[in-house]
């Protein structure tokens, strides 16, 4: 229950000051459900809730967490299609064609078409195949699950297709799996 406003303090009678703390958090909370309903309705949304249907920061950094730079570097530019294919490049007018040229030029070389259709990287694909079975054939597992990192890599580094912009392109080590320790069922006194 309130104490009269006679009985307080004169300096807690009139009105008290706002919290600078509240009013930044109460505006940081506004700008991010702005963000968050502008990006719903981006050009973008579908794509990148394609790959990772959390969109949470948490689980990319899960993902690319112990990586190098560079592996981090190429996982975000296939993620997004800014990465050194032609359609990218055309698009930035740093090649004269948005099409595959290993595939005679009648194909337009996207993220997609490197990893699942180029005619010129079959014997890649099929090694990729060998090693993650129907995993390879999804974008989203390709782009967003831990376990295929290193087969991954190993196709892009085997392709030489990003050679020129990322250098040679080393395997990741294998992902650490968190284990629990097993109960024994033994009681130690």
């Amino acid at each position: 229950m309130a104490s009269p406003c006679r009985d307080l303090p004169k300096t807690l009678r009139g009105r008290l000051p706002h919290s600078t703390s509240a009013i930044k958090q109460a505006h940081e909370a506004h700008l991010q459900r702005k963000w968050n309903d502008e990006w719903k309705i981006s050009s973008c949304y579908a794509h990148i809730r394609s790959l990772d249907p959390t969109h949470t920061s948490k689980s990319f950094l899960r993902l690319t967490g112990r990586l190098r730079k560079k592996h981090t570097a190429i996982y975000i530019q296939l993620r997004t299609g800014h990465i050194p294919l032609n359609k990218h490049l055309n698009r930035i007018k740093k090649s004269a064609t948005p099409y595959c040229l290993q595939c005679g030029g009648d194909q337009i070389e996207t993220v997609h078409h490197y990893l699942f259709d180029c005619s010129r990287y079959d014997r890649e694909r099929h090694i990729l195949r060998q090693k993650l079975g129907h995993n390879a054939l999804s974008t989203y597992h390709l782009l967003s699950d831990k376990a295929t990192q290193q087969a991954l890599f190993q196709y892009i580094g085997s392709t030489k297709r990003l050679h020129a912009t990322f250098g040679d392109i080393p395997v990741p080590p294998k992902p650490q799996v968190k284990t629990r320790p097993q109960h024994t069922g033994t009681c130690q006194a």
